[in-house]
């Protein structure tokens, strides 16, 4: 009989140590849900049970938890006589102690392995596996774990509903699943390992990292510098205008007043050719002026973008803290951050040079996260919203041509300028940098 005891105490300690790591496995991978969806959105079998399971959570957590208490209550009621008569028989002959002692001190002694077994064994070995590898403790325990619980779902269904009763009990509202919220650094973390195992299209994975930034990024990091502007002033003719608008390409182009920061508006081109009575050499009438909106450059694009939409707008003009004109945001800006970029056929090529193995030309207005897009370097937080800006900055004075400024192992090295502006900046990569400080590359 006591080794039948022995061999229910074995199995009973493996049904409490399954149920232990199936209770931390469910818990941990309920807030690391999206992985288990993106594997059963791959058609994994485990992944789908293990997926249901987690809408079940409160009623799967039931399932463990009695489990778990008839485990340890059968292995305290089969392991502890049969260890201790083990005990008994094995010394009882051998030593001179009255047998009701030696009963204590074996129930003792049996005791004490039960409970060292169970806390070692059935809950605290399970659980740290759980706990170091949730997804893929959950992936293993799913199918026998899903087949005990709707074994007995009626016993389960009785218990999680009286549970439930003293919740209402005390005011809370009984809930079937985990409701986590993530930050949006999470979420982008989330898409990334969906997006490593295929589990998402790349366009798809481009548009929801564009919405999530839209939230985290402000006017000024899209926002075409003052500088770089291209604007007519408010005298200006009908056929300047529209020579400057054929030279540019623009459509919409800011008006500015007698001072250097006086936006008085934006002419649409659109409006010129609807006037047929206006002669070339006209001025442009103050009535085909269209207000200019004003945001801060502070403002996140995602209430930028439902501003413009209210307002109907497709250009604003962005201030710094101090009113002064910092930028022009325009919605195809805007646009392009969820999207990409947005090329239609009045659009210019690029005049840069072709980029070379190794070595990257690109326009001095280039924002630091599309620089990032295109080669990789990703340049540190700072008060600027430009290539440019960002050489300007570490050179601490106005730019020269050759002048080169070093991060991350690449060089960026002021290519051409124009009066003040750094037009181009070439890129050279650390590999290409290594080669010709090694003599392996022509300088």
């Amino acid at each position: 009989m006591n080794v039948v005891f022995l061999i229910a105490a074995v199995l009973l300690l493996a049904v409490n140590a399954f149920m232990v790591g199936a209770e931390v496995a469910i818990t941990a991978a309920a807030g690391r849900r999206s992985a288990i969806e993106a594997e059963a959105a791959r058609g994994g079998y485990r992944a789908r049970l293990a997926s249901t399971s987690l809408r079940e959570l409160a009623f799967m957590l039931t399932g463990a938890q009695f489990g778990i208490t008839l485990a340890s209550l059968g292995l305290g009621f089969v392991a502890e006589p049969a260890i201790a008569d083990l005990i008994v028989h094995a010394v009882g002959d051998h030593v001179d102690i009255p047998e009701n002692v030696i009963h204590v001190i074996a129930s003792a002694i049996a005791l004490t392995l039960v409970v060292f077994l169970h806390m070692v064994l059935g809950e605290m070995a399970p659980k740290n596996i759980a706990i170091a590898e949730p997804i893929r403790t959950m992936l293993w325990v799913a199918v026998p774990y899903r087949g005990y619980a709707n074994a007995i779902r009626p016993v389960l269904w009785v218990l999680n509903g009286m549970a439930n009763l003293v919740l209402r009990a005390f005011g809370i509202a009984p809930r079937e699943e985990l409701r986590a919220r993530y930050t949006a650094s999470q979420i982008a973390e989330m898409l990334s390992a969906l997006r490593r195992i295929g589990a998402i299209d790349i366009s798809d994975y481009r548009l929801v990292q564009g919405a999530i930034g839209l939230e985290s990024r402000k006017a000024r990091d899209i926002m075409l510098p003052r500088s770089s502007v291209v604007t007519v002033p408010a005298t200006a003719t009908i056929r300047e205008i529209e020579a400057l608008a054929a030279d540019t390409g623009h459509s919409r182009l800011p008006v500015l007043g007698s001072q250097p920061d006086d936006f008085r508006g934006f002419v649409h081109i659109k409006d010129l050719l609807t006037r047929t009575d206006l002669r070339p050499s006209s001025p442009l009438p103050a009535a085909m002026i269209r207000p200019l909106p004003v945001v801060p450059e502070t403002a996140t694009l995602g209430a930028l973008l439902l501003d413009m939409r209210r307002r109907r707008s497709h250009m604003g003009l962005a201030i710094d803290e101090h009113g002064s004109p910092a930028g022009v945001v325009t919605l195809e800006d805007l646009l392009e951050e969820l999207v990409g970029e947005i090329a239609d056929e009045f659009d210019r090529q690029s005049q840069l040079p072709s980029d070379q193995p190794g070595r990257v030309v690109v326009a001095g207005s280039l924002r630091p996260a599309d620089l990032e897009d295109r080669t990789g370097l990703r340049l540190p937080e700072g008060p600027y919203s430009t290539v440019a800006g960002y050489v300007m900055q570490q050179l601490g004075a106005m730019p020269r041509v050759g002048q080169m400024v070093n991060h991350a192992g690449w060089q960026l090295r002021v290519r051409r300028m124009q009066g003040p502006r750094v037009v181009e900046i070439e890129l050279v990569s650390p590999e290409t940098t290594s080669e010709t400080d090694d003599g392996a590359a022509p300088a």
